[in-house]
């Protein structure tokens, strides 16, 4: 079986009650925006570069909120995905019920943050929701297996 690591970061901006999150068109999970580490850059620089490639905003690199490592399966493929959180914020007025995004296969959304408490509610890594509600954030390291033998 192989196995493939993937190295994100991950940029948690808050308006007011309500938290950035990003879906696939289709699927029944958020998640935070961010993306792929690329060769040669570290992560800020990846943050900052999906959020201009997505949403064609800039964004400043706030604090390290903590590290949640995930497993999971696709057909055989083991995937061990690390996801670096980092508080962001933005100075670009965007804050309209529909956020226009600039790729295809991605929607954001801003969400209040009370409904991320909902059993029906599904972001991902699940995990995600333990540095969303700490208080106060200290970074921290998460591990979530959600492969099934």
């Amino acid at each position: 079986m192989s196995i493939t690591t993937i190295i994100k970061a991950r940029g948690l901006l808050t308006v007011g009650t309500q938290v950035l999150l990003c879906k696939e068109p289709n699927k029944n999970f958020f998640f935070l925006p961010g993306g792929c580490l690329e060769q040669n850059e570290n992560l800020p620089s990846c943050l900052v570069r999906e959020f201009k490639e997505e949403l064609g905003i800039e964004i400043f690199i706030g604090p390290f909120l903590g590290c949640i490592e995930c497993h999971y399966k696709v057909s055989q493929t083991v995937f061990q995905e690390l996801n670096r959180v980092f508080k962001i914020a933005t100075s670009h007025i965007f804050l309209t019920e529909k956020l226009i995004s600039l790729e295809k296969h991605i929607e954001f959304h801003l969400i209040d943050i009370d409904k991320l408490n909902y059993p029906s509610f599904k972001i991902l890594p699940a995990r995600i929701a333990n540095i969303l509600f700490s208080s106060p954030i200290i970074p921290t390291y998460q591990f979530e297996n959600q492969i099934i033998n």
